[in-house]
């Protein structure tokens, strides 16, 4: 019974452990960072001061990567967790840099 638990059905817990921190602290931090940004930078399009924007943004940052950390720890499996923060990040920071560099930006 306690070499069952140990290995989870016959996959490595240690690496389990060990992706789903990396997933629930830099893989987040990545997910946050282009979270915040693209909100930074779409509240500065529609007209709001770009100092607020990015206050606002960062209090806001703070709530979603506290779900997202608590999120990832408990997803039943890693590889949607890993998907959904990796491509998340990939798409919010693809999306704020895309939205900052376009013509008609506040900035």
């Amino acid at each position: 019974m306690a070499r069952r638990a140990a290995t989870n059905g016959g996959r490595n817990t240690a690496v389990d452990i060990v992706s789903r921190c990396l997933a629930a602290l830099p893989g987040n931090y990545a997910l946050t960072i282009g979270i915040g940004s693209l909100l930074a930078v779409a509240l500065a399009d529609a007209g709001m001061a770009r100092v607020e924007a990015a206050a606002l943004a960062s209090m806001l940052a703070f709530p979603v990567f506290l779900i997202v950390l608590l999120w990832a720890v408990h997803a039943a499996r890693l590889l949607r967790a890993w998907i959904v923060i990796g491509g998340g990040a990939v798409l919010t920071n693809a999306a704020a840099a895309w939205l900052a560099a376009s013509p008609g930006t506040a900035g």
